[in-house]
């Protein structure tokens, strides 16, 4: 019976998706400091003659350089405006004769250039259409009312070597020694704000360092003081805590607060949320798959670090949510 059922719901998804309009940004990888180009495509532009295009990118991790357009707008007449703080917005207000009618096969409205700002290595920034609307010839008609718009978002991945990181200032622990990983971390905590003080040659850590990769998970930064060319970087416990939480749904809302006077800089990079559950409490914990974590709301300190995200509960009523990190580091936390 699963078979019959599922057999005409995949063939309606393939009429919907056909009718769709489906409009990409590329995925891309770079390194730190260097410059790249990401293309945004659609695969229909049948009576496509005109287009307002938006996307929004992580302005800490990349910075616009400009917008070049593809052969849609051979007449040159594409126009672009950037925010600075990571939205740019693209209009084509006269297609180039005949591109309309070449409906089959995708074409390239845009390549946006970025360059990756130094000390992000192991970050990313999506690249992500926000609004999209394509205007017929008429000069009057939304061509998205007959034929919407479906949207792939791509992002730019920062790899390879970062000299600001490998080869920064001296870390010193006053309680013991650190190992090549944790320091990385530290270095790389830091980098934005050694960026504006070259003269520091020494970097010297406050606090539980058991704590640093949770907070390089989390995104957030120690609270950096300058004395000369010495930097001290306090890391505070950070608390992880479930805020909201719908077992019917499995629609969990956490938040993240810095300790002390740490910051929130960026959303979760280097290591992941996992929710654990069961369905009776003197039972251990197990991890739950399935779980979807939005990072939107996180990128922003104002959000105070709260996100949602959807688990596949199964038979699990009760719930934690743990910060872990795929890189070892010399203890351990747990919230």
């Amino acid at each position: 019976m699963k078979i019959f059922i599922a057999m005409p719901l995949a063939a309606l998804l393939l009429v919907f998706a056909a009718q769709a309009r489906v409009v990409s940004t590329g995925t891309v990888e770079a390194g730190p400091g260097s410059a790249v180009s990401v293309p945004v495509t659609v695969d229909d532009l049948s009576g496509v003659a005109a287009a307002v295009v938006s996307v929004n990118y992580d302005s800490t991790v990349l910075v616009c350089e400009g917008v070049d357009s593809g052969p849609v707008t051979e007449k040159g007449n594409m126009t672009f405006l950037d925010s600075g703080s990571g939205r740019v917005v693209a209009i084509f207000p006269e297609f180039a004769d005949g591109v309309s009618r070449e409906s089959d096969r995708p074409c390239e409205l845009m390549r946006i250039r970025f360059s990756v700002r130094k000390g992000t290595r192991g970050l990313y920034s999506d690249v992500a259409l926000s609004d999209v609307q394509f205007g017929a010839a008429d000069g009057v008609s939304d061509l998205s009312v007959a034929n919407p718009v479906s949207i792939a978002n791509g992002m730019v991945r920062v790899t390879g070597s970062d000299d600001a990181v490998e080869d920064g200032a001296e870390v010193v622990y006053e309680n013991g020694e650190l190992s090549a990983e944790t320091v990385a971390l530290i270095r790389r905590s830091c980098v934005d704000a050694l960026a504006e003080h070259p003269e520091v040659a020494r970097i010297v850590v406050k606090g539980d360092v058991s704590t640093i990769p949770v907070m390089a998970d989390l995104g957030i930064a120690p609270t950096i003081g300058f004395d000369g060319a010495t930097a001290t970087a306090a890391y505070a416990t950070p608390t992880l805590e479930i805020v909201d939480f719908d077992p019917r749904t499995g629609r969990v809302r956490i938040r993240v607060t810095p300790g002390g006077d740490n910051t929130i800089r960026n959303a979760l990079v280097t290591g992941s949320i996992h929710v654990y559950g069961t369905s009776d409490l003197s039972q251990k914990m197990q991890y739950i798959s399935g779980t979807v974590f939005d990072l939107t709301p996180y990128l922003a300190n104002e959000t105070k670090g709260e996100a949602d995200l959807t688990v596949s509960l199964g038979s699990h009523t009760f719930i934690k949510v743990k910060a872990e990190t795929s890189v070892r580091q010399e203890g351990e936390y747990e919230q």
